[in-house]
């Protein structure tokens, strides 16, 4: 009996990658339908906005000492600015 196509497919230990198992994320057709519409809440908090005009998970913006915005939390996951030196983690 010979083996099955789906399990030529998988990877061994040790095993190099194969440029097919590599996925990479490809660009919108139409990056404006990424875009998120934010509702302010109040100071830095914000609600994201849904097709239908209700509020949904909320975006609140990290500032630091001077007031200048460094990142933010959705989902209680961090998002930090990666345009500043001083954010990029080392």
């Amino acid at each position: 009996m010979s083996p099955s196509p789906t399990n030529n497919r998988r990877r061994k230990k040790g095993q190099p990658l194969r440029p097919e198992w590599i996925s990479k994320p490809t660009p919108p057709a139409e990056p404006a339908g990424d875009i998120l519409f934010l509702k302010p809440k109040g100071g830095d908090v914000f609600r994201r906005v849904r097709e239908d005009g209700s509020e949904a998970e909320e975006f609140k913006f990290q500032r630091d000492a001077s007031g200048k915005v460094t990142g933010f939390m959705h989902f209680s996951n961090p998002t930090f600015r990666l345009a500043d030196e001083a954010n990029v983690r080392q």
